[in-house]
């Protein structure tokens, strides 16, 4: 089935590290981020919870406050993104219950604020003094900036409202959440929420754990990414057992950008190679023209199609790799019903 003097496609070795890394997981459209700041807030001021493994939330006894802050980190999101869903997942180890039952409801904050080195220990129900970089009642970051308004500045409609119990719990999507996380995506100034409890009555509280215990406060964000732009479609296809292949490729070879690099039309349960090169070689090959030049840095990457006969990439631009350079793509698919048993998608250039 091999011509002489025409190398056979499984001797070509794969050289891409980009296209490896977009072969070896497709992008998920929901992300899962762990909290990566948070702390707590006493009403005595001076005091905070930066390090602890527990978050009190609660109008005490005494009539004192405790409130939470918490952030989540947005990069892994692509630019451009539509937010479809949004929710909040927490760890709940105590319950103080008053005459107006329990509440946690989480509030935008409009002003950034730090998380420094304090260490309430145990339950953190006390707090601990603050530390440089601390947020405390009047401190968004001590030593650097105060709050507009003592306690913290939020939004003071609450983005959700949920009723804990002990163990688990979720704050689930409300098109509150999600305008919060798309404004934060499209416009950053992402400052996080601020958790409270019922603060209209003595003695109700609720203890969440935080990122510095084995239960983080997680965000779950459901998402679709932008539409990528198409690439060049520059022919070549060879007919195979289903006719022409078809490639179809999208997105800026660019940092974190969204790519795709859909194959259709082609056989079920076979098997095609991506070839792949920064420059065209324009070779006959197997009675078609073998289009990218595989070459190093160029090469061939095997990959299994699905029952339907296609195989599709939806993955980020790894970041390592510099942008800059044309990049140009061709299936070559081991086909029995194919001239010399290979047929070729069309060639595209990104």
């Amino acid at each position: 089935r091999v011509n002489p003097g025409i190398p056979d496609m499984k001797t070509l070795l794969p050289a891409g590290l980009a296209l490896l890394a977009l072969c070896s997981s497709l992008l998920a459209d929901v992300e899962v981020i762990t909290c990566d700041r948070d702390t707590t807030i006493y009403s005595e001021d001076n005091l905070s919870n930066a390090k602890g493994p527990d978050m009190p939330t609660a109008r005490t006894n005494g009539g004192l406050l405790r409130r939470g802050l918490m952030h989540f980190d947005l990069s892994a999101i692509p630019a451009g993104s539509t937010i479809n869903s949004v929710s909040v997942q927490m760890r709940v180890t105590n319950l103080s219950i008053a005459q107006n039952g329990l509440e946690g409801a989480l509030h935008r904050l409009t002003t950034d604020w730090g998380e420094g080195s304090s260490n309430a220990g145990g339950t953190g129900g006390g707090g601990a003094p603050a530390t440089t970089g601390d947020a405390s009642w009047s401190a968004a970051i001590l030593g650097t900036s105060n709050w507009t308004t003592a306690g913290g500045d939020f939004v003071a409609t609450a983005s959700v409202v949920i009723t804990p119990s002990l163990g688990n719990v979720t704050f689930p999507s409300t098109p509150a959440l999600v305008a919060d996380v798309q404004g934060w995506l499209d416009n950053g100034a992402n400052y996080g929420w601020i958790i409270l409890a019922d603060e209209t009555v003595n003695g109700t509280g609720v203890l969440y754990r935080t990122r510095e215990s084995i239960n983080p406060p997680t965000l779950t964000v459901d998402y679709t990414p932008p539409a990528a732009s198409a690439w060049t479609d520059l022919g070549f296809a060879k007919a195979g057992t289903n006719g022409d292949p078809v490639l179809v490729g999208g997105g800026p070879l660019t940092p974190a950008s969204t790519i795709t690099i859909n194959l259709s039309n082609t056989i079920p349960f076979g098997t095609a190679w991506l070839c792949y090169g920064i420059s065209t070689f324009n070779a006959p090959f197997f009675g078609g023209t073998l289009v990218p030049n595989i070459d190093p840095p160029g090469g061939a990457i095997p990959l299994p199609t699905t029952g339907a006969g296609t195989f599709n990439i939806t993955n980020a631009w790894p970041s390592g790799v510099p942008s800059g350079f044309s990049l140009y793509l061709q299936y070559w698919i081991d086909d029995p019903g194919a001239l010399f048993g290979w047929s070729a998608s069309n060639a595209v250039q990104g």
